[in-house]
């Protein structure tokens, strides 16, 4: 059987009525620059997107209802919404941009043969999940919180508009005065009138006042934080420091609209780069590599200060970008596995072997560190983790604003990126709308509410721009929707190599 002819099959196994509960749709390339979704109910055929307006593709042929048409950015914008649409069906969901997000991953070498995309009830605790879930491309897991506050920001309060996580690098390097130095778009063609190497994003100019200037920018990685939750826990008085923020600048009801795979690993880069994961070249979490025939592992904790090694050359980073201009900045990143180019990077430390000293100057012990939720901190191990996780990165952070970190002698960091990684650990344990999750919001509330404190003391705060973000969202499935899409394509005699997420691999 041709490697054609096998995928035509898995796409019938995977679309088939006895995994429509748990199959949103099957995604993958036919032929260079065509593409394909099918679901149980309809399908497209596509060619990519252009760059000015990446929501309208170039519809090829389409059989019963069109998987990705519903475009729709606003939908599930509220918590009242989200619980009343719990893990919606396919045709009450949206997909913002997903026919460039579909087109983008078969730019990349190791691009899988199909990518099956779960429901948003799709339970596979067995199978490496969670009670909250992201990857997939509908609206809830792939929208998160979005915030500009601070000096050189609009303050237009909570408006109905949205970004994507592309927009954020471009936006950075403008907004601190970086050159344009012209790079590939998204399309593959050049333009003179970018700020990175390669960039998918563009310039968020209609958000920023170009005569304030900021002196520094600092972006609060909230990992996997659904902004429902967050808005919601800011609403009820529970994160007085974001509330602060978002007083001070423009929140984006509709949030930042992450690219697929909605992980973090991808995202991360995404975040850090103005790419999408298949042009930046760190893919997903996991993906399979075809010329070593090997898995990648990008996240766990032996390989996330690795991470960069996959990197595409084409690229580069904020930080490099940064460094391109100014050679004489100093930047960081904070518990920040897309670090390449920062002066300062935790994950740099780890690679040279000096948590051990990290993890003492940050202050960390046997005892529960501050601003922590007790509850959780002992009843749940990935609570615990992500606490001290945070508390080091706090440290860290503190100490580079006040210039008394690790006897560095280094100016204060022009852009920081802090990585908080407890929103992400709480939502998948509990769900996102949950006691625990609300917790975690707080804690990390409390650690960001101490980093502006440094600011003031530095008597940098009114000079400085933050920005509120997450990699991706969260979203509650249903324990009761259980299934394995491997266990059917073995049943149907479809050897798959490899499962990394979704990410099917054919042994043909």
């Amino acid at each position: 059987m041709t490697k054609n002819e096998l995928r035509a099959k898995a796409v019938n196994v995977l679309t088939s009525e006895k995994l429509e509960n748990i199959v949103e749709m099957v995604l993958f390339s036919p032929e260079p620059g065509v593409f394909e979704a099918h679901a149980n109910d309809g399908s497209v055929m596509f060619e990519r997107p252009g760059c000015d307006d990446p929501l309208k593709p170039k519809i090829i042929e389409t059989q019963g209802r069109d998987p990705l048409s519903d475009q729709d950015v606003s939908r599930f914008s509220t918590l009242a919404l989200q619980r009343e649409f719990r893990c919606p069906k396919r045709t009450e969901n949206s997909y913002p941009y997903s026919y460039d997000h579909v087109a983008q991953i078969w730019d990349h070498e190791h691009a899988p043969d199909l990518i099956a995309i779960h429901t948003a009830a799709h339970s596979f605790l067995d199978e490496g999940g969670h009670l909250g879930e992201h990857g997939s491309l509908d609206i809830l897991q792939a929208r998160a919180p979005f915030i500009l506050s601070g000096k050189g920001v609009k303050k237009a309060g909570v408006i109905n508009s949205h970004v994507r996580l592309v927009d954020v690098a471009p936006s950075v390097a403008y907004i601190l005065g970086a050159s344009q130095t012209g790079g590939m778009l998204s399309d593959g063609n050049y333009s003179g009138s970018s700020y990175l190497k390669r960039q998918d994003g563009k310039v968020l100019s209609e958000w920023f006042q170009e005569t304030e200037r900021p002196d520094n920018v600092v972006i609060f990685l909230l990992d996997g934080c659904n902004p429902n939750i967050l808005y919601d826990v800011v609403e009820q008085g529970g994160a007085p420091n974001i509330s602060r923020l978002m007083a001070n600048g423009t929140t984006f009801s509709y949030g930042a609209i992450s690219s697929l795979p909605t992980v973090t690993l991808a995202n991360h880069t995404t975040i850090l780069t103005g790419c999408h994961p298949a042009h930046h070249g760190v893919l997903h979490n996991a993906w399979f590599d075809r010329k070593k025939m090997i898995q990648i592992v990008t996240e766990s904790p032996g390989t996330w200060h690795l991470a960069m090694d996959y990197l595409n050359p084409e690229t580069e980073t904020i930080f490099e970008c940064l460094n391109r201009y100014n050679r004489d900045i100093t930047t960081a990143a904070i518990n920040e596995p897309a670090d390449k180019g920062a002066t300062y990077s935790t994950f740099e430390e780890v690679r040279k072997g000096r948590m051990a000293e990290i993890i003492a100057q940050s202050g960390i012990d046997a005892s529960v560190p501050k601003d922590t939720t007790n509850q959780y901190f002992e009843s749940s191990q990935d609570y615990r983790w992500a606490t001290t996780a945070d508390h080091a990165g706090l440290a860290q952070a503190i100490g580079l604003i006040r210039r008394n970190w690790d006897n560095l002698k280094l100016d204060r960091p022009k852009f920081m990126s802090v990585n908080f990684s407890l929103t992400d650990s709480a939502f998948h344990d509990s769900g996102p709308d949950s006691d625990m999750g609300r917790a975690a919001v707080r804690d990390t509330d409390a650690r960001i509410g101490k980093i502006l404190r440094a600011f003031e003391i530095e008597s940098e705060f009114d000079q400085t721009l933050f920005i509120v973000l997450a990699d991706h969202g969260m979203e509650e499935t249903n324990p009761n929707v259980t299934g394995s899409w491997i266990k059917a394509l073995k049943d149907a005699s479809i050897d798959v190599a490899n499962d990394s997420f979704g990410f099917l691999y054919l042994n043909s």
